[in-house]
C-alpha cells in the first residue's frame, strides 16, 4: 500500500473514532447541506454547489455517502475528479 493511501486510511480511521475533528466535519457538512437546501429556493444562491460540497464533506467519513457521490458523478468525469480532489484535500487538512 502506498504512503498516501496509508495516510488516507489513518485519517478516515481517526475520523471514525469520535474525535473532535470528526464531529466538526460532520457538523459543518450537515450545516452546509441545510444551507444548500435553503439556497435551492433563493435566487442567485448556489444551492446545488453547496449541497455537493456538503456531500463531499460527509463522504469523508461515510462510505455509503462516498459510494453514492461516486455513483452519481460517474457520468461527469470533471465533477468526479474535482470532488475527489476536494475530498482528498479535506482528508489531508483534517490529518494535520
Amino acid at each position: 500500500m502506498s504512503k498516501k493511501k496509508a495516510v488516507i486510511n489513518d485519517v478516515t480511521d481517526s475520523l471514525k473514532s469520535g474525535s473532535p475533528r470528526r464531529i466538526g466535519v460532520t457538523v459543518f457538512g450537515i450545516l452546509l447541506f441545510f444551507v444548500g437546501a435553503v439556497g435551492m429556493f433563493i435566487p442567485l444562491f448556489p444551492g446545488r454547489t453547496t449541497m455537493l460540497l456538503a456531500l463531499i464533506l460527509l463522504s469523508v467519513q461515510s462510505p455509503t455517502v462516498h459510494a453514492w457521490v461516486k455513483r452519481k458523478t460517474q457520468k461527469y468525469p470533471r465533477i468526479q475528479s474535482r470532488s475527489d480532489r476536494i475530498r482528498n484535500w479535506v482528508i489531508n487538512r483534517v490529518h494535520k
